[in-house]
Formats: C-alpha cells, structure tokens, sequence
C-alpha cells in the first residue's frame, strides 16, 4: 500500500478541522504516517495497530469510551477473507463512522465492507484532500457500480449472493479460526498446527470444529474449498 505524504500548509482556522479521528491499520507504519498528515490538518488524529482478536477490539473499545473519536479511519489492502475478517471485525465490533482505505479494487471487498458497516470505501491512492473531505462528510458511503446482483440475469444474482453468504461466514470466525483454516490450506495437518501454536491437538480440533460449524462444513477439505472460493471472489 502507498502512502502520498503532503508537503505541510497551515489549515485556516475557519476550515479546520474539529473531529477526532482514530487511525487503525494493519501497517502501524502507514497508520503512523496518515495520521500525522491528517494533524497537518487540523485534525485530533491518533494511530494505533489494526486489532484483530476479540480481546483487542474490547480492549479499544474500553479505551476509547467516554473520550472517544468522533469517525475512525481504517487502512488495509483487503485482499483476501482473512484480512475481510480482521477489518469488519473492527467495523461491527467499534461503533464509529468508519471510512476504509482499501488497496484491492472497487468490488466484492468493498461491497462485503459496505454490508459490515462502513461509511465510506475509497480506494488508497485517494489524495489527503479526498480523504479530508471523506472524514468531514456525512451521509451514505461510496458505492460501487456494475454489482452482478444488480444486473438482468438470475443465475448471477444468485451466484453473487452465495459468494457473499460464504464472505460472512468467514467473518464470524474468531482471528485463531482463521489462522487455522489459512494454515490448512495451505497443506498443514492438525498435529503440525498444534505443534506450532505450542497447544494440545484436542485444542485444536475443538477449534476445527467450531470453524467447520461456523462455515457449515461437514469436513476440513469443504472449509478448505470455501476458503479459496471466497479469495477468488474477493478479488474479482
């Protein structure tokens, strides 16, 4: 992901901006970065690392309550289910007007970010002005043409809603669950995941199973499958 930092222009107080937003990113340096060209602005802009288990999110949400931030922008590229999960994790798991920097192309993704929640998707090359405004507006976010499921054909209404069924399945899985399943995928058996992690296999087969239920999966190779599906779909 690129990051355009701007050259620094005194914001005029009648334009400055009041919110305060949080930055969160699965790239501490990029969100470190954004939100010191957003200060540059005017705004109260503070930067933190993407969270991504459930312990983390709670722990944000307990630290921003009663001080919190008034819109909160989330950069990631979202190019495969495990970085759709970390994020719409974060969009339905803290309550803020989130705006998402995405890196892959207007499509799937950001229709699956549009469903989690998000007020705006904008590619990542927008410019610091293009972002400004984005914070500052209200309203619905960017909405993404050419959707299959709004073109005449049934067969790709019903494919498209599959593929988007399958996308939010992947979500409920817990960030360890998803770690399981990548890790599957990519040909580990349970014993080796189990080793890795340090863990009993009996942990690990519990946590199988709560992904295959999750997936409404009978096997691991079903999951598997789903999986690459819904890469395949995400990026289009």
């Amino acid at each position: 992901m690129t990051v355009q930092l701007p050259r620094f222009t005194e914001t005029p107080a009648a334009v400055r901006a009041s919110a305060r937003v949080l930055v969160t990113a699965d790239r501490r340096l990029v969100g470190d970065a954004v939100s010191i060209a957003l200060v540059s602005r005017g705004f109260d802009a503070h930067s933190t690392r993407l969270p991504v288990t459930t312990a983390q999110i709670l722990d944000l949400r307990r630290t921003l309550a009663g001080v919190g931030p008034t819109v909160g922008l989330l950069i990631s590229e979202v190019t495969d289910a495990a970085q759709l999960r970390d994020v719409t994790a974060v969009i339905t798991g803290v309550a803020l007007g989130w705006v998402v920097l995405c890196g892959s192309a207007p499509g799937p993704a950001w229709w699956a970010l549009e469903d989690a929640g998000a007020a705006r998707v904008l590619p990542d090359t927008t410019s610091l002005d293009g972002l400004v405004a984005a914070l500052q507006a209200d309203g619905p976010g960017q909405k993404v043409d050419g959707r299959p499921s709004l073109l005449g054909a049934e067969q790709d209404r019903a494919s498209t809603q599959r593929h988007r069924d399958l996308a939010h399945q992947l979500e409920r899985l817990s960030a360890r669950e998803m770690q399981i399943l990548q890790a599957l995928s990519g040909g580990c058996s349970v014993k080796a995941i189990a080793t890795t992690a340090g863990v009993s296999e009996g942990t690990v087969r519990a946590q199988v199973k709560s992904m295959l239920r999750k997936l409404e999966c009978r096997t691991q190779l079903q999951a598997v499958a789903a999986l690459r599906q819904a890469n395949e779909w995400l990026m289009g």
